[in-house]
Parts: structure tokens; sequence; C-alpha cells
């Protein structure tokens, strides 16, 4: 089954997550099941901190419980399984987004919830603001994943990038008058910029970047009175520096 095809299960509505089936053939799985299986194997081996050119069909098939031959029924290659995963994670990033928007109206209420899915360690952040290092890497998964944000799969990432949650998120703030007005585009560049800095932060202090840079990001990237500051500090730091400069603005 082409990648394309697979369209039809990221543009369903985000459904409760199932625990990798377990005792049962793989035959008696259905498609649904492989496909959560799937991408959620790709989640907890990034999780883990696995460098994703190092991830391998085999890893994948293993940690979901599904054969390496079935995998290859629905993906053509170990890049379309990763990006489609990508996107999968942005789904329910999205949706975990917007359940809380809906309950709380304050912008900085709203940001902080945003930041603290970093430090916290959520998943599919951490997945989200790993997508630099495919940049970084020029890899065939930064190509696979530019083409569903492109051409006929670009329905598919608009429909599971959150994008679209930050930017009701600045156009309420706004409207309510708790930030200044100002074109989206930087209102949304200032929160994502402040969100990689932090993620680059918190993964470096927990030693899970010396695989990407060959360096140390932190020292490379943060002032040296910044050096020593606990992941909270760094996140309050941030979160407040962001909410000074949109309100001022």
């Amino acid at each position: 089954m082409p990648a394309v095809a697979l369209g039809d299960t990221l543009m369903e509505p985000v459904r409760t997550r199932r625990k990798k089936p377990e005792h049962r053939s793989v035959a008696r799985f259905s498609r649904e099941e492989r496909m959560d299986s799937l991408y959620e194997a790709v989640l907890e081996l990034a999780e883990e901190g696995r460098p994703f050119s190092q991830i391998t069909v085999a890893d994948i098939a293993d940690r979901a419980g599904i054969g390496k031959g079935t995998v290859y029924e629905y993906f053509g290659t170990k890049e379309e399984i990763i990006a489609s995963a990508v996107l999968y994670g942005m789904k329910h990033l999205r949706a975990t987004m917007t359940r809380f928007m809906e309950k709380h109206e304050g912008f900085a209420e709203r940001l902080e919830f945003v930041f603290d899915l970093i430090t916290k360690g959520d998943r599919e952040m951490k997945l989200m603001l790993r997508l630099p290092e495919l940049l970084w890497l020029q890899s065939d998964l930064y190509t696979a994943l530019l083409r569903h944000k492109a051409g006929e799969q670009r329905s598919i990432y608009e429909a599971c990038a959150p994008e679209q949650t930050l930017k009701r998120l600045a156009e309420e703030a706004m409207e309510r008058g708790e930030i200044a007005r100002a074109p989206l585009s930087y209102v949304i560049t200032a929160i994502v910029s402040r969100l990689g800095a932090l993620s680059l932060y918190v993964r470096a202090g927990r030693g899970e970047l010396e695989f990407w840079t060959g360096k140390d990001p932190v020292k490379d990237s943060f002032p040296a009175e910044t050096m020593d500051l606990k992941e909270e500090e760094m996140r309050e730091l941030l979160l407040q520096g962001l909410l000074r400069e949109l309100r001022k603005r």
C-alpha cells in the first residue's frame, strides 16, 4: 500500500490510544491497530533518544510486535514510516493543546501549559521539537516529511500540525487585549523560538543531543550567566521574557 494512501488514517479524529496488542496472531490485528502500533513504536524509540538515522525498520517492527514484511505492506521506506509517525505525534500534540485551550482562556496560563509539555517530558512535544535535527542532517527523512507538507499530501500535514492551534492562541489573546496586536507570523515565530530554546536546554542538560551536534549545545547557544540554571528556572526566564515581548509590541 503506497504511503499516500495513509491519509485516511492520519486525517481521522484522534483515537483513544491502545496498548500494543499482545498474545495475538499478527493476522488478527486490525489495520487500525497495526498503524497505531507502528506509530507508537516510533514514538517510543524517539523518546528513548535514538537518533532517527539509527532507527531501522526491524527496530520499529520488533517494538510494534509486527512482522517486518507486514510493515512494507504499508510503507515503502523507513523514512515514510517515521515521517508519518511524526505527523501522528503532531496530531496528538495538537489535540492535547486544543483540549486545554477549551477549558482555560488566559493567554499566560495557556502558554505555561505548552512550556510545561517540554519540561514535563511530553513525548509528542519532544518529537516535534526534534524536527530541526532532520533539517540539520539533510536526511531522506526530512525529504519525506516535506512531501507531507506540500503537494497532494499537504492536507494531511495541515490536519496534524499544531500551527493552527498556536494561531488560535495568538488571535484570541490579541482579541482580549492580553498581548499587543502584531502579525500572527511574528507571534507564532516568537512562541516557537522560545519553545525550541527551552527544548534545546532541557535535552542538552539530560545528555540527549551529543549524537546530533557533536558539541556542547548549551555552551554554544546560551549566555554564560544562564549555564547553571535549573530547567524550571530556564522555563520561567524564557516564558516571562516572551510574555513581556508580546505585551509590549
